[in-house]
């Protein structure tokens, strides 16, 4: 096989482990803790400093600031980290480059595939507890074997004379020095290569001491690029983080500016040796860079939230007001979960409405689609984390149960619309085409009803108001005998199973009654067996109302 073709398949396998081991490993290390895991991120990782040495540690040991700061982002996808603490091991991690060039000679990568082996070991055992530390030390590994591939795949163009003649021959242009540099750490992943080729080339005097400035700043700032690729598709505090990185580093770039006049000067007077001149400057900058930001890392976070929602793209399933670990206050904690069901509620009648009105429309259908689906389960897993409310003598308790119930009927509900009412409706309506047979006018009443009844209940259950209007019920029943009529006819007049088109109304028709009485019971937090009551009780008053 051809070396550049050979070299290729490394790089991108390297890139698809790295990825693969990053998803894997944030996985693994939320099994390890457990039940503990808020409690200990809570605990360590909540303080600057431990975030801080965390980052510097992990970027040491894996020759890279990308690994740990990667990580970092998968913690925030996650909601294992906050977004201002994984900023602060952002930073520390972009910090640990510096001891890399002083330990140059640890190659901690090239023992990444025994520890895959290791790893596959622990999770062969009958232990449990072996088998959680074996997937997350596989997960570790997974992405230092990636960067190992990275590395092979990309060896080389380190290794090229050509790469070195590029150098040489931008070393009189300080701007694409720096735009070099960062190309090249974009693609290798890690700034050592640059500052291991950079010692080589002002050791040998084919390179101005002056022109390391501008290597170090361009591959300081080419770092973020691996972040921000695995920033991509993640949820908002992740894709936050990725933008912070980036701003970060490149701040900290356009503050260091100044120091070029001087720095190099600086490092010839305090070294005799060209390595550590370009030590010395590599560790000014990036300490220099960290100083200089680290007290403003809530602006990051905020500047990096501003870049994610001007880059990124609208995820209707990625929820607004739910946080990982839930607040401790268990109102507060119930408040933000009635807003999130409030908007899984819109996102389900979006449905319901583009389907029977705008069904051209599928690139949004089925992205709300997918969202409604994701806020259901973000829901209930929030749900789930919070602790049911014992407190005497206040509301918490009734407020709980009342949004378990909703959440329950919001379950039923999202899984009749788009389990089983969308690909009703569409095998109906594809079989009328094929046929000619117009809906009709009993099916365009039962639309019309329908859409009304769902905005009024979805709406009722926005406001909080649990007692029906006249209007809602009245509404309710002319729906309910609109659809037993129609099923009625299906079944005597046109015969149900005289063709595909007639069963499939039929199984349609079944469907809506079925959603909108989980909408009746939504909105009147009951059961289906006290709706039975509580419409027979409701009867007079119906009647009262036709006649008035």
């Amino acid at each position: 096989m051809d070396s550049s073709l050979s070299s290729l398949f490394l790089l991108l396998g390297g890139i698809g482990l790295f990825l693969h081991g990053l998803t894997y490993g944030t996985e693994a290390f939320r099994r390890v803790l457990g039940k503990r895991t808020d409690t200990l991120l809570g605990s360590f990782l909540q303080h600057r400093g431990f975030s801080f040495f965390i980052g510097a540690f992990f970027s040491a040991l894996a020759q890279s600031s990308t690994a740990a700061t990667s990580f970092a982002v998968g913690l925030v996808s996650a909601g294992l980290l906050s977004l201002e603490s994984a900023i602060i091991v952002m930073i520390g991690a972009s910090v640990g480059t510096t001891f890399v060039t002083f330990i140059l000679a640890l190659n901690v990568v090239q023992w990444a595939p025994l520890g895959v082996g290791i790893s596959a070991f622990l999770l062969r055992s009958s232990r449990h507890s072996l088998q959680k530390w074996g997937a997350l030390g596989l997960g570790i590994s997974l992405i230092l074997t990636g960067m190992l591939f990275i590395q092979q795949g990309v060896l080389p163009l380190s290794t090229s004379p050509s790469l070195s003649s590029l150098l040489l021959a931008l070393g009189k242009s300080p701007f694409l020095s720096a735009i070099t540099a960062f190309g090249i750490t974009a693609v290798l992943q890690s700034s050592v290569p640059v500052i291991g080729l950079s010692m080589a080339l002002v050791s040998s005097g084919l390179l101005p001491l002056e022109a390391v400035f501008f290597l170090v700043l361009g591959s300081h700032v080419g770092t973020s690029v691996m972040v921000l690729f695995a920033g991509m598709g993640t949820k908002k505090h992740a894709r936050a983080l990725a933008w912070s990185s980036f701003l970060y580093k490149l701040a900290g770039v356009l503050l260091l500016l100044p120091l070029y006049g001087i720095l190099p000067a600086w490092g010839a007077s305090l070294f005799t040796s060209t390595e550590g001149c370009v030590a010395f400057i590599q560790s000014v900058l990036i300490w220099g860079n960290a100083f200089l930001l680290l007290p403003f890392a809530k602006i990051l976070a905020r500047g990096g939230a501003l870049l994610a929602r001007l880059f990124g793209r609208e995820d209707p399933g990625e929820p607004l007001y739910l946080e990982s670990p839930p607040p401790p206050f268990t109102n507060l904690a119930l408040s933000l979960l009635s807003k999130e069901m409030i908007r899984t509620a819109n996102l389900v009648e979006e449905c319901v409405f583009r389907t029977l009105r705008t069904p051209w429309a599928s690139e949004r259908l089925s992205r709300i689609s997918r969202g409604a689906e994701e806020l259901v389960e973000s829901c209930t897993e929030y749900l789930l984390a919070l602790p049911p409310p014992v407190e005497e003598n206040s509301e918490t308790p009734g407020e709980y149960a009342c949004l378990a119930h909703s959440l329950g009927c919001m379950r039923e509900l999202h899984y009749l619309v788009l389990r089983n009412f969308l690909p009703q409706y569409r095998s109906w309506k594809e079989l009328s085409r094929k046929t000619g047979t117009p809906p009709g006018e009993e099916w365009e009443e039962i639309e019309q009803r329908f859409l009304l009844l769902l905005n009024e209940s979805f709406g009722s259950f926005a406001l909080g108001d649990s007692r029906p209007t006249k209007g809602f019920l009245e509404g309710y029943r002319k729906l309910a005998d609109a659809l037993e009529k129609l099923q009625a006819t299906l079944e005597t007049t046109r015969g149900l199973f005289h063709t595909p088109e007639n069963l499939r109304l039929w199984e349609l028709l079944h469907t809506i009654r079925s959603v909108v009485q989980r909408c009746f019971c939504l909105v009147q937090r009951c059961s289906m067996g006290e709706m039975d009551s509580f419409l027979r009780e409701s009867s007079p008053q119906i009647s009262h109302t036709k006649e008035a």
